[in-house]
């Protein structure tokens, strides 16, 4: 059986999703193969409002994701300059307020079989809403196609190992 993304190539990407990927990297990222076990992270801003449908979560349909040696790092820059975890994750993986405006979720998934994702350096990033430039220079994973049904609420390679609330972990 392949793995999850083996064939798959940027250039299947609309030009305007595959710049803005590409942009993402301080260079062209390196195409891994991951396996069974592997645990990965990322912060999800729940829909609120109108917007708010209860149709399951939407944790499996992101894109962006950081491994767990990228979250230790992070957690040991926070600690050192005594701020919190969701402020050195979003300067140094450049996540703008555009992007996700509030990263209060905190997220982690396992893999359960082989899958290919692009591995990199974030770039840095501007955020236009806070008037702010993020350095970016953490690693950080690009996973084209985790979610398995239309909803993005499951998946055939990865399952959820965890789901917090930022002030419960920090």
């Amino acid at each position: 059986m392949k793995a999850l993304n083996e064939d798959f190539t940027f250039e299947q990407l609309p030009s305007n999703t595959r710049a803005e990927v590409l942009e993402a990297f301080t260079t062209s990222p390196t195409k891994v193969c991951y396996g069974p076990g592997q645990v990965f992270y990322r912060f999800v801003t729940p829909r609120k409002g109108v917007d708010a449908k209860l149709e399951g979560n939407g944790i499996l349909d992101g894109y962006w994701w950081f491994d767990e040696q990228t979250r230790a790092h992070l957690s040991v820059l926070a600690w050192r300059q005594k701020i919190a975890f969701a402020k050195v994750a979003r300067s140094r993986l450049g996540v703008t307020a555009d992007f996700n405006r509030e990263m209060e979720y905190f997220c982690s998934i396992y893999l359960t079989a082989e899958v290919y994702g692009w591995a990199g350096r974030a770039r840095w990033q501007d955020d236009k809403q806070l008037r702010i430039t993020y350095p970016g220079g953490s690693n950080q994973i690009y996973f084209p196609s985790l979610a398995a049904n239309k909803d993005k609420t499951s998946s055939s390679v990865a399952r959820i190992k965890m789901w917090a609330y930022l002030d419960e972990i920090c």
